[in-house]
């Protein structure tokens, strides 16, 4: 099974998320296709420190504007 849920819905019903085995997300961040996660790999961001996931969203924006910029 698959569900589409953005970044913020994953926080907002994080419970729901990781107990529903099975399920792969698709993930969209700021509007645009972040990856396909299980709800064993979002678990496993969800215990990284704030300071982690505060690194791993800059390196995705950056890689996102590095994207655009080639794009253009």
């Amino acid at each position: 099974m698959t569900e589409i849920l953005t970044a913020e819905e994953i926080a907002s019903n994080v419970n729901r998320v990781l107990d529903t085995p099975s399920t792969r997300f698709e993930v969209f961040y700021h509007n645009k296709y972040v990856k396909s996660l299980s709800n064993e790999e979002i678990a496993e961001i969800m215990r990284c420190s704030k300071e982690e996931v505060a690194e791993m969203e800059a390196d995705y924006l950056r890689r996102l504007r590095s994207n655009d910029e080639q794009v253009n």
